[in-house]
C-alpha cells in the first residue's frame, strides 16, 4: 500500500472505533493484541516534542491502540497546526509523517 492509503486505513480505523463502548467486540478485538502493538507506553516511543504536542489538545491511554489510532489522525488532520518542531519530527505528509508512527 502507498503511505497515503496506509494513512486512510488507520483513520478510517480509528473513525470507526473511536465511539466504540468499552465492551464492544470491535473495541475488544482492536484492543486484544495491545500490548505487542503498543509496546507497553506508545507515548515513550515518540519524541518529547511530539508528546508536547499531543498533550495540548487531550490526554492519550499509554497502552491503547484506540488512543494511538486517535493520535495518528488528528496529527493527520491538524498537520498545519502542529508546532515547527513537532512537524520536523514527523516530515513531510504522507510519506514521512507516516513512516514516523
Amino acid at each position: 500500500w502507498s503511505k497515503e492509503k496506509v494513512l486512510s486505513f488507520l483513520q478510517d480505523v480509528s473513525d470507526r472505533v473511536d465511539k466504540e463502548e468499552e465492551d464492544s467486540y470491535v473495541l475488544n478485538m482492536i484492543e486484544r493484541e495491545s500490548e505487542q502493538v503498543t509496546q507497553g507506553d506508545w507515548l515513550m516511543l515518540l519524541d518529547e516534542a511530539v508528546r508536547s504536542d499531543l498533550r495540548l489538545h487531550r490526554t492519550y491511554r499509554k497502552n491503547s491502540v484506540r488512543d494511538l489510532l486517535r493520535a495518528i489522525r488528528n496529527k493527520k488532520h491538524h498537520y498545519r497546526e502542529l508546532t515547527d518542531e513537532a512537524k520536523l519530527l514527523y516530515g513531510k505528509m504522507p510519506g514521512e509523517f507516516c513512516d514516523y508512527w
